[in-house]
């Protein structure tokens, strides 16, 4: 009945050919790898881009907030570490990494 639509098949009297295990196991690793890329590592990736972009855009007066949750506002702009006023004459000096990032004045409010 189904002579006509798969002639191979019947051809060879009903025996596959026995798949590879090699290329379906790469090609598996290959997809697995393509989705944690896609899923973890390029957005991971970009957001490490834009922290960047963020401490270099940083200047003296910008308002900002750190990974503890404090506030303040950059004083002094150092190589590894920032100088930051929390309040009147209150100043405490933070790695520069510690910075989560700047708040603007509509956030402030």
């Amino acid at each position: 009945m189904l002579e006509w639509i798969i002639p191979a098949a019947l051809a060879q009297d009903g025996a596959a050919p026995a798949p590879s295990p090699f290329g379906s196991t790469f090609f598996m690793v290959a997809v697995m790898f393509g989705l944690l890329y896609f899923i973890l590592l390029r957005p991971q990736a970009k957001a490490e881009q834009k922290h960047r972009e963020m401490l270099g855009a940083l200047k003296k007066g910008d308002k900002i907030i750190t990974s503890g949750g404090l506030h303040g506002r950059v004083h002094t702009l150092g190589e590894t570490t920032f100088v930051i006023e929390v309040a009147d004459k209150v100043r405490i000096t933070i790695n520069r990494a510690n910075i989560a990032g700047r708040v603007s004045d509509e956030e402030s409010k």
